[in-house]
């Protein structure tokens, strides 16, 4: 229930920042950050990397994927895709992502955003592997140890 609710704050947080961009710009110049166009660019880089990797995690996971923190009975250790390599592309695709707006954008607003849910989801991801080792045990460790949490390894 927690993590729905801090889901919902930062995803109407972000729309309604970005529709606020997106009308007046000048509203939230008081925030604005003074990164490069360079920077800028490296931004709708870093954005469009992020959306394929989150559309390849959610592809690779199919109907086992869920917004909650959940197992069900048929759930089974997915270690094929990007999961071969990492535990949680699809956050890593979200950070990236939130990354790339943050760097669009220009904006102080936008990090904030980005620094509260990499806060969310350094509390959220200890508490999933914990769901996982329950479940999966010795097999969840093992894959621990062959994986990185969110860069490749």
């Amino acid at each position: 229930m927690g993590y729905a609710v801090v889901r919902a704050i930062r995803s109407t947080s972000l729309v309604a920042s970005l529709v606020l961009y997106a009308i007046n710009p000048s509203w939230l110049g008081v925030l604005s950050v003074p990164f490069p166009d360079w920077m800028r660019w490296m931004g709708v880089a870093l954005g469009v990397v992020s959306l394929a990797v989150y559309v390849w995690a959610r592809e690779t996971l199919g109907k086992q994927w869920s917004s909650e923190l959940q197992m069900r009975d048929q759930h089974h250790l997915i270690t094929v895709g990007p999961y071969a390599r990492m535990r949680h592309p699809i956050y890593l695709a979200l950070l990236g992502f939130l990354t790339g707006i943050a760097l669009i954008a220009a904006n102080w607003l936008f990090v904030a955003l980005l620094v509260f849910s990499l806060v969310d989801l350094t509390l959220r991801i200890p508490r999933e592997e914990q769901m996982m080792i329950a479940r999966f045990g010795d097999e969840y460790k093992a894959y621990m140890k062959r994986t990185g949490r969110l860069l490749p390894k």
